[in-house]
């Protein structure tokens, strides 16, 4: 090929055309992998703060359910030892 016919190339409808082309589907292309990008991170993130606040939620849940656990024990441990009932104290 000679260097007379690539300058012509340049110039012919067809190669511009295919050249704007490429351009437009590479830039389009990225911009829609930009974006599912941003969408994707987004909807992870907001699902790892849910299942944190999940786990949060159910921590706190077992500590209160230890907790009245243990005061049923210590409500009953005195009832059983022939103390009075906790509601008899509170009136006196």
């Amino acid at each position: 090929m000679s260097l007379k016919r690539v300058n012509r190339l340049g110039r012919t409808f067809s190669f511009r055309l295919n050249l704007w082309y490429a351009s437009i589907f590479t830039v389009s292309t990225a911009i829609l992998f930009s974006l599912l990008y941003f969408l994707l991170s987004g909807a992870i993130v907001r699902k790892d703060r849910e299942v944190i606040e999940a786990r949060r939620n159910l921590d706190l849940n077992e500590r209160l359910l230890e907790l009245n656990q243990n005061n049923y024990r210590i409500i009953k441990a005195r009832v059983t030892e022939g103390a009075s009932a906790p509601l008899e104290q509170n009136q006196l």
